[in-house]
Formats: structure tokens, sequence, C-alpha cells
């Protein structure tokens, strides 16, 4: 619960225009996620902050989440290939300034249901894979 309430706080820091506050809180959000073993929760939470950065054209930063996410130790354990493809698509995409809201939203959706075993009948042609 904790760790939730952390997530919302960074939320609403972001709302109110504390854009700096709120990603170190976030930063904090998903180092906690890993060190709980949620990694459900911590693909989601960076996943969420990846569309932010996104939404507000900050490709650089939307760039290292991506980074992050492949190269966490803790998530590359509970990383399969067809969750390493996708954060390499959005990674690829936020360099190519060719970045869709659409195929965020598709990630999560993905990610929320095969975070841990990949989909034996989902199609990445969705994600341009």
């Amino acid at each position: 619960m904790r760790i939730r309430r952390e997530f919302v706080c960074a939320r609403l820091l972001h709302a109110a225009g504390f854009r700096k506050e709120a990603e170190r809180l976030h930063s904090d959000v998903v180092t906690a996620d890993l060190e709980a073993s949620l990694y459900k929760d911590a693909f989601l939470d960076l996943l969420y902050a990846f569309g932010v950065h996104v939404r507000e054209e900050e490709l650089d930063k939307a760039a290292s989440i991506c980074q992050r996410a492949l190269s966490e130790v803790e998530l590359a354990a509970f990383s399969h290939e067809q969750i390493k493809a996708i954060w390499t698509l959005l990674l690829e995409k936020v360099h190519r300034r060719t970045i869709e809201l659409d195929l965020i939203k598709r990630a999560r959706g993905y990610m929320a249901v095969h975070w841990r075993h990949p989909s034996p009948t989902a199609s990445l042609r969705a994600f341009g894979l």
C-alpha cells in the first residue's frame, strides 16, 4: 500500500507542476517495486512514466525509461523475449521520434496480462514487430 500511495503522490506532484520531485518519487516507486519483488508493478510503473515523458515530448527522458526497463537486473530475470522486444521497439520509436500514444496503450495492455509469461497467441505485429 505504501508503494501505491507514493505512486499516487508522484502523480499529484506532477499534476501540481512539481515535475522534478515527481520524477524522483516515481523512480523511488519503481525501486521499491523491485525491492518488494513486484515486477508487474515495476513494468507498469515504468511504462506510465514513459507515457508521461512522451506526452510532454521529453523523449530523452522517455528513452532513459526504456533503457532502465531493459537494463535492470531484477527485471531482466523476468523479462521474456516479447517484453524485451516491446521495450526495444519503444526505445527505437523514441529515438526516431515516431512514437505514438496508441502504441503505449497497446504495450500496457500486453504487459498487464503477459508480464511474466509470453503470450502463445498474441501477435507482436500489433506492436510493429
